[in-house]
């Protein structure tokens, strides 16, 4: 989901160089570089060298920006340096755009370079070499530079040219030069113009693609020039988190430096280098060196059962540690160079064990077996409550009998006590608890297990028998067996495992108890036991070795977030095999973790391997996994979340994790600035596809301006920010989306910290309103008309979708004067769309009101009605009046003569 994915294959041949290389810029390196840049300014103030990869000018301004970049400008002769620049004729564009910026940087006046720049641009927003050359991505990116210092007057001239740019950018990211290859060098120098535009101008998309072409370049061209390196790490580095991916062009940059302090001894190639490093030096990043550790199981050689409270000690590192209940132990943190262990245990035989442990290596050293002394046997145990199931610390055990001897459970409840054989007697007591007892024959050179469970004096006493419990596993995976079956005293007692692998017996007799467990595909195992009178008994972890020798290791872990403790995503990991022949290629396994950072890799055929995770916004992290045997093991990994300058993203979280189409996902996240200054920084919200495309990107802040564009965040030292945005689904298909926050510094587009969520948007299918329309809406009785039909609908769903809908018109009288069914084919997007439907040739052969009436299958939309008027067939009846109805001679009056017309309906 990341620019990883692009380059990671490239990695996997350049990782075991890559691995244990941490070199970084020095400043020793930069001070070397500057000062053999100083020493070849001419008296003209120009730049000039016996090698030279670049033109006068060109060397000139890149070395007058490297010592900018350092702030050392008063190590030069800038005044010589200006004049230099001024009695240049050349007119073009680059050397427009570099006299410009140079001019700036020794406040020296520019405008008639700029305005003669501003000819350049042609009507496709790119610009050209001269007046009336063609447009091209070199003289753009120059123009670009240029543009950036007075970027508020120039916004239209601006947005033309970055729309050229990505016409020009080619699908792996790439630039042509000159309609060749895809040119490392043109692509580093257009992203390093771009970026001041980050966050005015929708350039996001274009520069993620850049910036994936020149991580698989660097890292793939171990013989590209100094200053094809150097250019490419000025355009990645601000923009990467995780400083992994491009160690190994910087490790190739530091190591061509000679000795006397230039690159080459080329003053464009010195001045880029520098540059490159000064950026690196200024980016206060976290490094994470990976921790070596040791790990292992101890048992006991009579019964191959774990062993606990083992005291494993690393011989002259002081270090020493105690094995678990399960017998395992480990120890972190080990600086790397040869070891020795010792294990020791009362009653058994020490046993050492030595070796080399390297950098980021973990070694798992299996099984340790201690073997009993021939003349003394073991007691040992963990006493717990019988209620609780808590180990009880402070346990008085009496040893009493042939032998005699006590002592006291640690804060876990264990103890441990060495006798002579014979017949022994072992008494459990603790305040406010019953004491629990037994008897028992200790035979030299094998162990007892004494481990009642102890009932409160404010319980009931315990009966005269006990319940005894334990757990049973797999030696190699550690996962519960079930249906193992489990007896006691040859087969006076007999139960079997659940699925959770544990076991219980009630009603069992007090008295040594002689265990022994069966299951198919395991050797068995005995134990011996003393059961107390006045407790129960958990006999523990009980562990059953595979009969069919395990050839191939199966790993799982989870690859987990060191801030928050959760999985990651969709992070990546690659094991690479150590072990093989110095002729034959190294095995390398990839995979991908699932949503909660979870992986499994079956049927690993070798035992020494490299571990390399890495996920966007952390890290990457580096480990080597020893094993002495295969079996399944669990190996999690940490990652540290990104951080420069001391800015992080303690929390990132939307309002649910699963939405719909055309739903809003609010988004809240916390700022923190754990550096002693405040810092100005933007806000940017990447959304990526299941491709791992960028299909939209947001900027969001605490205020706006004017525009309502949101204005950068201020942070001051220790006071975490809340900020909050809001992605609209809309359309977006049903899949996983990756939703990244990155915070950059306001100045200078470095970025400072990353963080990622994970959102699923489901598959939906809605219609939100349907309309029927119809003409003509007025009709008359016997009139044939042609009754044109159409639905409008309203749907807002992200996946296409067919609808039946069915469609009927009525007479006067209620019945069906048509019927007709139409497939109704939407589209996500269609959220106003008007379907035809067939028109139809109908005569009305009475009058009153059509009901046009639809409904859509399956649907409990309502869809409202449409009424067509048909007017019955009329004669007109005359009447007249005329008032006054007579009228003498000579007489002058007014007449009132009334008309009326009558439509009668004809019979």
């Amino acid at each position: 989901m990341n620019v990883w994915f692009r380059v990671f294959y490239i990695l996997v041949a350049l990782l075991p160089a890559m691995l244990h290389a941490h070199t970084s810029a020095t400043s020793d390196d930069i001070t070397r570089g500057l000062a053999w840049l100083s020493s070849q300014q001419q008296a003209d103030g120009s730049f000039r060298s016996n090698i030279m990869a670049a033109t006068d000018w060109q060397a000139s301004t890149e070395a007058l920006q490297a010592f900018a970049s350092a702030g050392q400008l008063d190590h030069l002769n800038t005044q010589t340096l200006a004049t230099y620049l001024a009695s240049l004729n050349a007119t073009e564009t680059e050397l427009l755009s570099r006299r410009i910026s140079a001019n700036l940087r020794l406040s020296q006046p520019f405008a008639d370079d700029l305005a003669t720049l501003a000819l350049r641009q042609n009507s496709d927003g790119g610009f050209g070499d001269e007046n009336g050359f063609d447009s091209s991505v070199y003289d753009t990116l120059f123009a670009l530079q240029v543009l950036v210092n007075n970027s508020q007057n120039n916004q239209q001239q601006i947005y033309y040219a970055l729309e050229y740019l990505k016409s020009q950018q080619q699908a792996d990211g790439s630039f042509l030069l000159e309609e060749n290859l895809g040119s490392t060098a043109l692509t580093a120098q257009t992203l390093v113009s771009v970026r001041p535009y980050l966050f005015r101008f929708d350039v996001g998309s274009m520069m993620s693609k850049a910036q994936s072409y020149l991580l698989t370049q660097l890292n793939s061209q171990n013989s590209a020039e100094s200053w094809d390196t150097a250019l490419g790490l000025l355009a990645i580095t601000p923009l990467t988190t995780d400083p992994a991916l491009y160690q190994a062009a910087l490790d190739r940059l530091l190591s061509s430096q000679l000795p006397d302090g230039s690159w080459s001894q080329d003053i464009y190639s010195t001045a880029l280098a520098v540059k490159a490093l000064q950026q690196l030096k200024d980016t206060d990043r976290i490094t994470d060196p990976a921790q070596s550790s040791l790990t292992g199981v101890v048992l006991s050689q009579s019964t191959l059962q774990p062993m606990a409270n083992v005291r494993v000690t690393l011989t002259g590192r002081n270090i020493s540690v105690l094995s678990s209940s399960d017998g395992h132990f480990s120890m972190t943190n080990i600086q790397p160079g040869d070891f020795a262990l010792t294990y020791e245990s009362d009653g058994y035989y020490p046993a050492t064990q030595s070796g080399k442990l390297n950098e980021g290596q973990r070694v798992d050293l299996g099984s340790v077996v201690l073997t009993p002394r021939p003349d003394t046997g073991v007691i040992r145990g963990q006493i717990t409550d019988a209620s609780s199931a808590d180990p009880l610390p402070g346990v008085q055990v009496t040893l009493s009998g042939e032998s005699s001897g006590s002592t006291s459970t640690d804060a876990e409840g264990y103890f441990h006590l060495v006798s002579t054989p014979g017949e022994i007697t072992l008494t459990a007591s603790l305040t406010n608890y019953f004491s629990a007892s037994g008897n028992a024959t200790l035979q030299a050179g094998t162990e007892l297990e004494f481990s009642p469970a102890l009932h409160s004096t404010e319980t009931e006493p315990p009966g005269p028998h006990v319940e005894v419990t334990g757990l049973i596993v797999d030696k190699s995976t550690m996962q519960p067996i079930e249906g193992a079956l489990i007896s006691i005293n040859q087969n006076s007692f007999t139960t079997h495992s659940t699925a959770d692998g544990r076991f219980t017996m009630t009603n069992v007799p007090t008295g040594a108890l002689h265990i022994q467990v069966n299951a198919q595909g395991y050797a068995s195992v005995k134990a011996k036991v003393l059961a107390a009178q006045g407790g129960a008994i958990d006999v523990g972890v009980l562990m059953l070795q595979a009969d069919i020798p395990t050839t191939f290791t199966d790993l799982q872990g989870q690859i987990t977030d060191a801030d928050s403790q959760q999985g990651i995503p969709y992070s990546q990991l690659q094991i690479t095999q150590l072990d093989q022949t110095q002729e034959a290629e190294p095995q390398v396994i990839v995979v991908t973790t699932d949503a909660q950072g979870f992986y499994q890799i079956n049927d690993v055929g070798f035992l020494a391997m490299e571990l390399f995770a890495q996920a966007d916004g952390f890290h990457s992290q580096v480990q080597t996994l020893k094993l002495n045997e295969h079996r399944r093991f669990t190996q999690d990994i940490t990652l540290t979340p990104f951080s420069a300058g001391g800015i992080t993203i303690p929390s990132l979280a939307t309002d649910d994790s699963t939405y719909g189409a055309y739903r809003p996902v609010n988004l809240t996240a916390t700022l923190l600035n754990n550096g002693d200054a405040a810092r100005r920084v933007q806000l940017r919200l990447d959304i990526r596809d299941s491709n791992n495309d960028i299909i939209q990107q947001i900027f969001i802040g605490t205020d706006v301006d004017a525009s309502g564009a949101p204005l950068p965040v201020t942070l001051l030292p220790g006071v975490p920010v809340d900020v909050s945005g809001q992605w609209f689904t809309g359309i977006s298909p049903a899949a996983d989306y990756q939703l990244t926050l990155s915070v950059f510094d306001a100045m200078n587009g470095q970025i400072l910290a990353e963080k990622l969520r994970y959102i699923s948007i489901e598959s939906e299918q809605y219609i939100e309103s349907s309309d029927l329309l119809a003409s003509p809406r007025i009709s008359k009785v016997g009139a044939s008309e042609t009754l044109s039909l159409a639905v409008r609908i309203r749907y807002t769903g992200n996946t296409e979708a067919t609808y039946a809908l069915n469609y009927a018109l009525l007479d006067p009288n209620d019945q069906p004067l048509l019927q007709r069914s139409e497939s109704l084919d939407l589209k996500p997007g269609d959220t106003t769309r008007l379907i035809q439907l067939p028109s139809e040739p109908l005569l009305f052969s009475q009058s009153g009101r059509f009901l046009l009436q639809a409904e859509i299958e399956n649907q409990s939309l309502s869809i409202n009605p449409v009424w067509i008027t048909v007017a019955p067939a009329t004669r007109i009846e005359i009447s007249q009046e005329l008032t006054p109805a007579e009228i003498l001679p000579g007489d002058d009056r007014l007449l009132n003569v009334e008309i009326l017309l009558q439509g009668v309906e004809q019979p």
